[in-house]
């Protein structure tokens, strides 16, 4: 998110410092505090509350950047809103076709159950649904699903997504571009961004069969490949609201959908896989994008000589 002029080209290390500072030690805390109060209980609101904490970290950073998320915030970013839900809901979508594609899932029968003759939805389950979770053929289920997990996206995006994002891609991602350019910038936040999870995900929060294997390996992956799709809508949007988008459809979307599988291996695979998959997808839009722009700049640069 390119706010460099309203800060003069370059955030103050100060700022930065102070940012990492707030919101490392502060999140630290309020997880280890969601975590002894138990991640499926009152601890929740907790976590939630921890979604925030990147927001207090950016109004506590200095002036600098105060401006540049007021800025990020007051633009609506309404032609990326399309393209934000696409980055949100691709990773777990791509897990499903491959479930789908190699017979390693099965139909996940405890939410959505199938009727007898496999022609319709005979009830749904433990699972929200705008349009009714009753019978339902399935083309009112596919746009009672797409409905749905639209609306729960923003409902999520909003509630805590917004929180992260307003320091993540509003502030900290524009700072580091300024300093080291749009890919180690965007490595850097993604590293920062996963490992800051850590106090929960080291409780089994996002895995609770290896939690340490997850919280210090496959989630940073996974986080840090995901990074490169909302560092693309950040940048390109000028706005903290698509991105916050993106990041509640992921939320949404816990894991592969309407397919299940019981075996962790091919679970963890998948969404590592399907995260690198979007992440290569905006490496090489980004690639191709600079050697359009290339020849351009190229031919500027040529002044006719005296």
């Amino acid at each position: 998110m390119h706010n460099k002029t309203t800060c003069f080209g370059s955030v103050p290390a100060r700022e930065l410092v102070r940012f990492l500072l707030v919101t490392v030690l502060v999140g630290t805390l309020t997880q280890r505090i969601g975590v002894s109060q138990g991640l499926a209980g009152g601890g929740r609101s907790w976590l939630l509350l921890t979604m925030w904490v990147p927001t207090l970290g950016a109004l506590l950073a200095g002036p600098c950047a105060r401006r540049m998320i007021w800025a990020a915030l007051k633009r609506p970013g309404f032609r990326y809103l399309g393209p934000a839900l696409v980055i949100g809901f691709a990773p777990r979508l791509l897990q499903t076709l491959v479930l789908l594609l190699t017979g390693w899932g099965s139909w996940d029968s405890a939410h959505f159950e199938l009727a007898p003759d496999g022609q319709s939805i005979a009830s749904i389950h433990k699972v929200a649904m705008v349009l009714g979770t009753g019978p339902q053929s399935l083309s009112h289920f596919a746009l009672n699903l797409l409905v749905s997990v639209s609306l729960a996206a923003v409902v999520t995006a909003l509630v805590g997504g917004v929180g992260e994002e307003i320091g993540w891609r509003g502030f900290l991602q524009p700072a580091l571009e300024s300093r080291v350019g749009a890919t180690k910038a965007t490595l850097l936040v993604g590293a920062i961004w996963s490992y800051w999870h850590l106090g929960a995900n080291l409780s089994g929060y996002n895995d609770p069969h290896r939690p340490l294997l997850n919280a210090l390996v496959l989630f940073p992956i996974a986080v840090t490949m995901m990074s490169f799709g909302f560092a693309w809508l950040a940048r390109k949007g000028l706005s903290v609201w698509p991105v916050a988008l993106a990041h509640g459809a992921n939320n949404v979307l816990g894991s592969a959908f309407l397919l299940t599988t019981d075996d962790w291996l091919i679970n963890a695979s998948l969404e590592v896989g399907s995260m690198a998959l979007v992440a290569a997808f905006f490496v090489w839009f980004s690639i191709r994008a600079r050697r359009r722009a290339e020849p351009e700049v190229a031919l500027g640069a040529i002044q006719p000589s005296a």
